[in-house]
């Protein structure tokens, strides 16, 4: 009788964590590629799936874990493309960061001269890794549509955090987001 409860117990028990790592991976997935203003953006991060969480303060202000802008330079001459996504976890903020120098449709090589970026807490402090001509991407938008506030695309990098020599891929990214 004792073993037949302890196979019972070993069954419920696997059977819960099988359950539980379903669970998970239903709930971890990538938004849909869309273009329609959904205010959506996520990647796979090392093959790990990333989509932002969260509201988070920056200098007394609180902002969305997604941001999109269309930006203008002090001397209204350079318009470029800004988006933003943070993630939280235990250990601290994580973030994405998007910089096209561009207000316009079309593919973007990411070598260092655009500014995508990877950041992430790192022993008390913040670590980020960046492109640069020998790790490289690209950056698709797809969508541009300032009268409704939307744009839309898809990107992937690499991306070396020059204190450590550590590589990040990031892949399989798409954003839809609502400007503000």
């Amino acid at each position: 009788m004792k073993k037949i409860l302890l196979i019972a117990f070993v069954i419920l028990v696997t059977l819960s964590s099988c359950l539980k790592s379903l669970l998970q991976e239903e709930k971890e997935t990538l938004p849909g590629a869309t273009q329609n203003g959904a205010h959506t953006f996520g990647c796979k991060v090392n093959g790990q799936i990333w989509v932002p969480t969260g509201i988070h303060e920056i200098y007394g202000t609180s902002i969305s874990a997604l941001t999109a802008s269309f930006c203008v330079e002090p001397n209204r001459i350079n318009f470029y493309i800004l988006i933003s996504a943070v993630k939280d976890y235990d250990s601290g903020p994580e973030s994405l960061l998007i910089r096209i120098n561009s207000d316009q449709a079309g593919t973007y090589i990411l070598n260092g001269s655009n500014q995508p970026g990877y950041h992430y807490p790192s022993s008390g402090s913040f670590g980020g890794a960046n492109t640069d001509s020998l790790n490289t991407g690209k950056v698709i938008i797809s969508k541009i549509d300032p009268v409704n506030n939307i744009i839309a695309g898809t990107f992937e990098f690499t991306a070396i955090d020059k204190r450590n020599g550590r590589i990040y891929k990031i892949t399989e990214g798409r954003f839809d987001a609502k400007t503000r």
